[in-house]
């Protein structure tokens, strides 16, 4: 497995500088997450660097590298295929990065979808993924922001919630694991 260091410097040199900016402030939401909920930090600031390490592609591009990863594609995935940088992702950050942590390699395999019964890491990932400093406000950000450290289970039900609007509104293809998740979570609210 890599040290930190060098899977920064990898990701430097791997990411759009955006993208880059975007997956040092999830690892340092995820660490933050980490502390205040008595998890694994290490592992924490590892998936957080790593939840975007497949980002590379755009859309349909995704199918080919998944396909010779032998790589599940869902019905889902085929409409909205950008959803398989997560599984994308989890592939290179275990054989790209030497990850062989399930834990780790969970939570960024579902840090976009979701699904019912996050391990503690996978929820933090998730919510750092949503609140970190760089990305787009948008209304009610705030709010999920400081609930993520009072409260983790809420939290994700108030973003699957929103991920679920934001997906019907602009009518793109929802997972099946998603609305799951956001029925399994719904029971925090």
């Amino acid at each position: 497995m890599m040290k930190i260091q060098q899977i920064k410097t990898e990701l430097s040199k791997s990411l759009s500088e955006h993208r880059y900016t975007h997956t040092l402030g999830v690892a340092e939401s995820a660490v933050l997450l980490a502390k205040q909920y008595e998890q694994d930090q290490q592992k924490a600031e590892i998936a957080g660097l790593l939840h975007d390490c497949g980002k590379v592609y755009k859309g349909k591009e995704y199918v080919k590298p998944c396909q010779e990863a032998s790589i599940t594609i869902t019905a889902s995935e085929v409409l909205n295929p950008d959803l398989l940088h997560a599984k994308y992702s989890a592939y290179l950050a275990f054989t790209k990065y030497g990850i062989s942590d399930t834990l780790i390699l969970d939570a960024i395999r579902y840090h976009t979808t979701g699904r019912p019964d996050m391990s503690g890491l996978e929820k933090i990932i998730y919510v750092a993924d949503f609140i970190e400093p760089n990305r787009k406000p948008i209304p009610g950000m705030q709010k999920i922001r400081q609930l993520a450290f009072i409260d983790l289970n809420k939290t994700v039900a108030l973003i699957l919630q929103n991920t679920l609007a934001f997906l019907k509104f602009s009518h793109r293809e929802i997972d099946e694991i998603t609305c799951k998740a956001s029925q399994y979570y719904q029971n925090y609210l």
